[in-house]
């Protein structure tokens, strides 16, 4: 006899595989390669909404959220950590997006579930402050 966990179980399970498919996540064009003019090490031009236009106060001010919020998992360097993805050399306006299609509810991956309730506890202005700071990266 099936008790009721395992009615449970199979629901959640059933849930899962049933989830609708998405629409797949606008694209961000990738920034230019370095020249040969610029080393090799230095930073691709920003765009607009990237850390090129954030001041300094902005970075700071996001490298502290993200450290409250997001290195748990990212890691302390944004470098990944076990299935969580690295976020550094994303740039800012990728990190964007994504924060805001979270924050909008839209599943975008199979971390979607972890990412939507931390995004929407994000400001406008924090999301902007966090993605500076990973595009700085």
């Amino acid at each position: 006899m099936i008790g009721i966990r395992g009615v449970a179980l199979f629901g959640l399970l059933l849930l899962a595989a049933c989830e609708q498919k998405q629409a797949p996540l606008p694209q961000v064009s990738a920034p230019a390669a370095p020249t040969a003019s610029a080393p090799a090490s230095a930073k691709p031009a920003a765009t607009a909404s990237s850390s090129a236009t954030a001041s300094a106060a902005d970075i700071s001010a996001g490298r502290a959220k993200y450290g409250t919020m997001c290195a748990g998992c990212h890691g302390p360097k944004a470098e990944g950590i076990s299935h969580y993805p690295r976020l550094a050399g994303q740039g800012a306006a990728v990190i964007e997006t994504k924060l805001a299609v979270f924050r909008s509810g839209r599943k975008i991956g199979p971390l979607s579930d972890s990412m939507i309730p931390i995004a929407r506890m994000l400001t406008e202005t924090e999301v902007k402050q966090v993605a500076a700071y990973l595009g700085s990266l």
